[in-house]
């Protein structure tokens, strides 16, 4: 990968969204493996997003990722609840502690916003506020669609918040997805729950179709819902990572958080092949970048591969020399895989940046010829 300044930096005369990476162990050994990924990222020339857990260790967090990252996002612990007073004054203790390159904060939403959308708009209006307080344009609180609860609800609640100038959405692709396909599926077949179904049932061959026709639906689904918060005009974090339901090669057990590049394998022949795609592939991945800057200028988007750990291993190489002091470098060489599964998909990203910025400035240029 080169190291192309993509941060919302110059990069080749063109100003790129700032790409970054999951930046967490996730495997069992010591920090020498937050290392590797450092080092991987640092050459990538891609920022992180890091999980510090709580603000006192957001410190030490950044100053584990990767130096030359103009961009960093944090990723606040999953159990907090915005209607909570307490929980409010930790997103602001972070913000607070957050050095200048540290440009989002990310919390998962709650049901609340739909069981309780008055009080939860109420809540981040308060957040909102408080960070203004801090005089400070970033970090902002991007609030990340997590829960499943029905998309239309959680567009309209920040289309409700368009003035907040601290507070936006994370857009999460697989989630948005996965939800999707669940309520598509249900529609073909009432009573079937297609999260529910494996590989190898044995009513999945004949069940086909039906999952066929609600995955086709997902991608222009996604980007219907991206269109109107774009519009917007406040700047969008992206979580993106791939997914299917029948995937179920997750460490995790959970349908999504895959690579782009991933397949799934199933024990029958599915249009000649022994395999599914995924929900979008790089086709996708593709569209839901040109989504995005269609309608939002480069330095307000801000993408993070959100890929889990796969299976496999990959030889430590040049970067053995740091791992001297493991006498089993198994889950360094998984690390080491992992990474590079992470940054073939960050890769993948830059790229449709590049080609979708170079569609939108295609215009502009034939008009200035013609001039």
């Amino acid at each position: 990968m080169s190291g192309e300044a993509i941060g919302g930096e110059q990069g080749q005369g063109q100003v790129h969204p700032a790409v970054l990476g999951l930046f967490d162990k996730r495997l069992e050994g010591d920090d020498t493996l937050l290392q590797l990924a450092r080092l991987r990222f640092e050459r990538a020339g891609i920022g992180a997003e890091v999980y510090p857990g709580a603000p006192e260790r957001l410190n030490d967090a950044v100053g584990q990722a990767p130096e030359n990252a103009v961009t960093l996002h944090a990723h606040l612990p999953r159990g907090l609840n915005l209607l909570r007073e307490d929980d409010r004054r930790w997103v602001v203790e972070f913000a607070r502690r957050s050095p200048a390159r540290v440009r989002g904060l990310v919390a998962h939403d709650q049901w609340d916003v739909v069981e309780n959308p008055d009080e939860y708009r109420a809540a981040l209006r308060r957040i909102d506020a408080e960070l203004r307080a801090l005089g400070r344009p970033e970090p902002r609180l991007f609030v990340e669609y997590a829960v499943g609860v029905e998309a239309s609800r959680f567009v309209a609640l920040f289309a409700s918040l368009a003035d907040l100038s601290q507070v936006s959405a994370c857009i999460d692709v697989g989630h948005l997805g996965i939800q999707q396909a669940r309520v598509a599926f249900a529609a073909r077949r009432p009573g079937l729950d297609i999260c529910a179904l494996k590989p190898y049932d044995e009513a999945l061959p004949a069940l086909m179709p039906e999952v066929e026709g609600a995955m086709q639906t997902v991608l222009p689904w996604l980007l219907e819902q991206i269109e109107p918060l774009a519009r917007i005009g406040k700047p969008l974090h992206f979580h993106l990572h791939d997914g299917h339901p029948l995937w179920s090669f997750s460490r995790y057990g959970v349908a999504d958080h895959a690579s782009f590049l991933e397949q799934v394998v199933v024990p029958f022949d599915f249009r000649g092949q022994p395999c599914v795609p995924m929900m979008y592939g790089p086709a996708g991945l593709r569209a839901i970048v040109a989504t995005a800057l269609r309608w939002l200028p480069a330095p307000q988007v801000t993408f993070t591969l959100e890929i889990h750990p796969v299976e496999g291993r990959q030889p430590l190489g040049a970067f053995a020399p740091y791992f001297r002091h493991w006498r089993d470098t198994t889950n360094a060489e998984r690390m080491n895989y992992w990474m590079t599964v992470l940054l073939r998909n960050a890769q993948l990203t830059r790229d449709a940046a590049t080609a979708a910025l170079a569609a939108l400035a295609a215009p502009l240029a034939q008009a200035q010829r013609i001039e």
